[in-house]
């Protein structure tokens, strides 16, 4: 049992810890101050300062979940603190989820509405989830309350570029500069509303000194590098534009292995393997699905799945289509989840989708339309489009599910559909994690496509194949042929697609693009990089010749 003096010297101790913690934050000494935290826990001490500290070096290293873990602690000491709520929200944000930071950013602001940061993060998690109308109103508020805050100014600008107004993403990202020359957000948002405005020289001379100064961390470095490569290839310089995207490459491996690289996690495996599970496959088996209810009068007049691969043009149809009267679309939400987690984990699970029964289906159904009106409310009457590409994968769910559906296929030259995979940068998940090599892009290309080739023998897919080359060739031929196949008439609506897309929230790195309008750089864009992409192109040459392009020359 301790003495009273033991007590009152173990006391004094702790205090002289905490106190050398902060004089070592004080003199941004972070290194110091995480070290001496790691001391602190070790000898039993507890403070939310001390697991923050600890997180925050976790999350350097990329390790979020047992930075997650440490903030929890944090957490359970100071469950009003909403300087952790904020970290654990950052947290989440890093581990693609910012779904649930906004309700952790919602809890802080319960406490504190007016804090800025509080309001400056969940504007950031709601522009990552698509709301940006939310996001504005939050950055306003947060500017409101602390004028020269930089994070939401830089977070305004970002959504400027993203809704495609270059001018004022280019105005705001130099305010936010004025106050801080060096913010990651700022420098990157600058540098992207350059190169869209036709000047990426300068782009690359702000991405250059942030790139040399070497304490960026992994997200932003690869982002940085990501965008010098649009810079160098705006300027003719596809050798060294290969070079930054490969690095951007590299640092987003290595940011995303523990979620993504771990055995198991692969998509390409559970390609291979429904591919080996299709090839034996009986289609008497596949050929009927379970009756669905009668429609009601809140139910769409046609149900569309659009699908392909990603980079092969169904932003640019989806926001032509989008611009019918009589279409409703929706933009790459995982609105099949239920099934595909139900039916499309094991051989067992997938036995079980071929001989499915009805209540399974209809409950399965009611899940789909429940997440699908969460985002498309009004769906009566209405053409109804659920594109996200790679549900090309789950296709045995569409023809069980929804036997009524149509197909609609996007195809692109193989070479460009691989080259813009690898060149830009998705929201990470398992399938975008697989396209941050050129041989990881090209592996799983070949195998969806070979896939494909079997849902189209054994199932019984009404499915349509729209031309990405052709669209861009002949805008209201290729968009006419779609519409026939659907089922609407041609509206003139269609052709001012640029207009709609303009004032809708496009989640895709399409977006800039397809709010351009129509254009034809993104035909034969891989011949530039032909060297690059030699390694990949005999893998590739069978569906280049399949889908009818040209050969190598």
């Amino acid at each position: 049992m301790p003495t009273t003096e033991a007590k009152a010297r173990n006391a004094a101790a702790d205090a002289k810890r905490l106190s050398d913690i902060h004089a070592a934050l004080g003199a941004s000494d972070v290194a110091g101050a995480i070290l001496l935290a790691k001391t602190a826990v070790e000898g039993g001490q507890q403070d939310p300062l001390f697991y923050n500290l600890i997180a925050h070096d976790l999350e350097e290293q990329g390790r979020y979940d047992e930075a997650l873990a440490q903030l929890r602690l944090a957490y359970e000491l100071a469950p009003k603190d909403v300087i952790i709520l904020n970290a654990i929200g950052l947290c989440l944000m890093l581990q693609n989820r910012a779904d649930e930071a906004v309700k952790v950013y919602d809890a802080a602001m319960a406490i504190d509405p007016n804090l800025p940061q509080s309001l400056y993060n969940k504007g950031d998690a709601l522009a990552t989830l698509g709301d940006f109308d939310g996001a504005l109103r939050h950055f306003q508020r947060a500017i409101q309350i602390y004028p020269d805050y930089t994070g939401p100014i830089a977070g305004l600008a970002s959504l400027a570029f993203r809704r495609g107004d270059l001018e004022a993403a280019k105005t705001l990202s130099q305010r936010a500069l004025a106050i801080d020359p060096n913010f990651d957000l700022a420098i990157l948002t600058f540098a992207e509303s350059q190169i869209a405005l036709g000047d990426p020289a300068s782009a690359q001379a702000r991405l250059a000194p942030m790139l040399a100064s070497g304490n960026l961390k992994l997200d932003v470095r690869a982002k940085a590098n990501g965008l010098l490569g649009d810079a160098l290839d705006a300027q003719g310089d596809a050798e060294q534009a290969f070079t930054g995207y490969s690095a951007a490459s590299a640092e987003l491996r290595q940011l995303y292995a523990e979620d993504y690289g771990r055995p198991g996690a692969s998509v390409l495996e559970m390609a291979r393997w429904l591919l080996t599970r299709f090839e034996a496959a009986d289609p008497a088996d596949w050929a009927t699905a379970p009756a669905a209810p009668p429609g009601t009068a809140s139910d769409p007049a046609s149900h569309i799945f659009f699908v392909g691969f990603p980079r092969s043009g169904t932003t640019l149809l989806e926001q032509i289509l989008a611009s019918h009267p009589d279409i409703v679309t929706l933009d790459e939400r995982e609105v099949l989840v239920d099934s595909t987690k139900s039916l499309f984990v094991s051989d067992q699970a997938l036995d079980r989708l071929s001989r499915l029964e009805a209540g399974e289906a209809n409950a399965l159904r009611e899940a789909y339309w429940r997440r699908t009106r969460d985002y498309c409310p009004d769906l009566a009457g209405k053409v109804f489009i659920d594109k996200l590409p790679l549900n090309s994968v789950r296709l045995p769910l569409v023809a069980k599910l929804f036997p009524n559906a149509k197909v609609l296929f996007a195809l692109r030259d193989p070479r460009d559909v691989i080259l813009s995979c690898f060149r830009r940068r998705f929201g990470m998940n398992a399938a975008m994690y697989q396209l941050l090599t050129l041989d990881g892009a090209a592996a799983y290309y070949d195998a969806v496509m070979r896939l494909v080739d079997q849902y189209t023998e054994k199932l019984p897919l009404d499915l349509h194949y729209v031309r990405y080359e052709n669209l861009v060739a002949d805008l209201r031929g290729e968009a006419e042929s779609v519409c026939r196949f659907i089922g609407v008439p041609w509206d003139d609506s269609m052709l001012d697609f640029a207009e709609t897309a303009r004032s809708r929230e496009i989640r895709t790195p399409s977006a800039r693009q397809v709010r351009r309008g129509l254009y034809r750089e993104g035909v034969d864009q891989w011949r530039a990089y032909a060297a690059q992409l030699a390694p990949v192109l005999p893998l590739l040459a069978p569906w280049v010749e399949k889908f009818g392009y040209p050969a190598d020359e």
